[in-house]
């Protein structure tokens, strides 16, 4: 796996799956491909559980390399991510967020926060708000923080402890600066060893997260043993029938039906808090 200073020259490693890692069906149905820089992404449709899934796709090292140095640092820039001709990209031309400019970090900082704040902080806080208490002994974590809109809202309206897994260098150097997020770790995968530990949390908060993992059953696995007995999980992810999200970094696109299985593998009691129409699925599980 190369690690250049210019992204565009950034290569994944690729691994192959044999059979769905949700199902074990060793049936599929090919599903379209993208282009992105020198890398060529295939999807695949697994007709047993509809989940679909990049095959091949590039190994978690080689992810969480493109997350910790790359991922945040051009998203705030405005660059990278734009490459015509691509399906992907048809979201950023309806996003009052984006343009074709590029941007100064602090200024893409500040669009990416708000658009946050716009499109998912209002939702997760009513969802949790019906489901658990929101006070000062409240503890929240959320894996993939981003710049911690989300969490520093919660902070400041209920008082709530929260916590964060955030991977990218440049998002963890303004969450520092702030000081109200406490960091656990890097990588998704941290919660194997945050579930050792004898403090646990109210919720946990996969908000366009899940579906950039490479292994969700065994992350939510881990989240779950995570969290107090009464505690839940938040999953906001695309809904496969109405936002295909194909590209680079979602080695999974759910639907109703493989969302709601993969957190009832992992021990959850999944419920759907989202409309059947809407572009993305939202789910509460209980422990």
């Amino acid at each position: 796996m190369s690690k250049p200073k210019d992204f565009e020259k950034y290569i994944f490693d690729f691994e192959a799956l044999d059979e769905c890692p949700l199902c074990s069906s060793k049936s599929f149905i090919p599903a379209g491909k993208i282009q992105w820089l020198s890398n060529e992404f295939c999807f695949i449709l697994c007709p047993v559980c509809s989940l679909k899934y990049m095959n091949p796709r590039p190994t978690q090292s080689s992810y969480n390399t493109f997350y910790k140095e790359y991922f945040w640092q051009q998203k705030t820039r405005n660059i990278g991510f734009k490459q015509p001709g691509q399906i992907w990209q048809g979201i950023y031309k309806k996003d009052k967020f984006h343009n074709e400019k590029k941007w100064k970090s602090k200024e893409g900082i500040q669009r990416l926060k708000t658009r946050h704040l716009e499109l998912r902080t209002n939702n997760i806080i009513s969802i949790l708000s019906r489901h658990i208490k929101l006070n000062e002994k409240t503890k929240i974590l959320e894996i993939g923080c981003a710049f911690g809109a989300t969490l520093q809202t919660i902070s400041k309206q209920f008082e709530c402890k929260v916590y964060g897994i955030e991977p990218s260098l440049e998002a963890r150097q303004s969450i520092e600066k702030e000081a109200i997020i406490e960091l656990l770790g890097y990588f998704a995968q941290d919660l194997e060893r945050i579930s050792k530990q004898e403090s646990k949390f109210d919720a946990v908060i996969f908000s366009h997260v899940l579906e950039n993992t490479t292994n969700p059953l065994e992350i939510l696995t881990y989240a779950k043993q995570c969290l107090k007995e009464k505690g839940v999980l938040y999953i906001e992810t695309p809904n496969l029938l109405l936002f295909d999200a194909v590209n680079p970094y979602h080695p999974f696109i759910f639907s109703r039906h493989s969302l709601s299985l993969v957190a009832e593998k992992a021990g959850f009691k999944p419920e759907i808090v989202s409309e059947s129409l809407d572009r993305m699925l939202r789910i509460i599980g209980r422990t």
